[in-house]
């Protein structure tokens, strides 16, 4: 009995000392969670926990071995923090850092702006030249072949426009500053993404030389029979 007395302390204390809650515990067959089944059944556990600020966990761990497989974190029901997915051998497969996400429609003071794709205004003007990333036909393709729609939007039905606030330097990278207009975290981080990577724009030229412009960019997202 005193044993088992000392046991139950120690685990107490060990829940205590991380701050961390389980409030449920769900069961797999393999770790994409496809097929639910019992404890006595199961290679692979979902569990879900509460930290100490509030803060949701879930975390997807092969029973056996103890390993964790995926990390997930919920602030007020949305996603938050770094996301991780890795492989058997510990490698991460897929990685997603939704605490970069910056909202704000808050213009540069004094930047130089243009409408993209193109702004025949701003050609007429104080000699500039807007940035550009080939044709509005590559940038459409770029687009297409790049974006992965991420499966949470696609099974809420989720579809929209988001709207990103860039800066091209004069070395034409391409740097995201905020998201103007979101339409949920999932389609926003997808957004600040696949602009993040684009290769090299031309910059703008203004007196014919090369310099820092900002524009508006979006992205829109549609589903198939929508």
């Amino acid at each position: 009995m005193k044993n088992i007395f000392i046991t139950i302390l120690m685990s107490l204390g060990c829940t205590l000392a991380s701050g961390q809650k389980i409030i449920s515990e769900r069961y797999f067959k393999d770790a994409d969670r496809y097929k639910e089944t019992t404890l006595n059944n199961a290679r692979f556990k979902q569990v879900f926990s509460v930290l100490e600020d509030g803060l949701k966990k879930a975390e997807v761990i092969e029973i056996k071995s103890g390993k964790v497989f995926d990390v997930k974190y919920f602030r007020d029901g949305k996603p938050t923090g770094l996301w991780e997915t890795r492989g058997k051998a510990g490698e991460i497969k897929s990685c997603r850092n939704f605490s970069k996400l910056v909202y704000s429609d808050v213009r540069i003071t004094d930047g130089l702006y243009f409408e993209y794709p193109y702004d025949t205004k701003s050609n007429l003007n104080l000699n500039f030249t807007p940035a550009h990333f080939g044709t509005q036909e590559d940038h459409i393709r770029y687009l297409m072949e790049n974006i992965r729609y991420p499966h949470e939007a696609m099974e809420s039905g989720t579809q929209g426009k988001v709207i990103l606030h860039l800066k091209i330097t004069k070395d034409g990278v391409v740097e995201v500053i905020s998201i103007s207009k979101g339409v949920d975290p999932y389609l926003d981080l997808e957004s600040w993404r696949v602009i993040e990577v684009m290769p090299k724009w031309t910059p703008a030229i203004k007196d014919g030389e090369p310099v820092d412009s900002y524009t508006f960019i979006p992205v829109s997202y549609t589903l198939a029979n929508n």
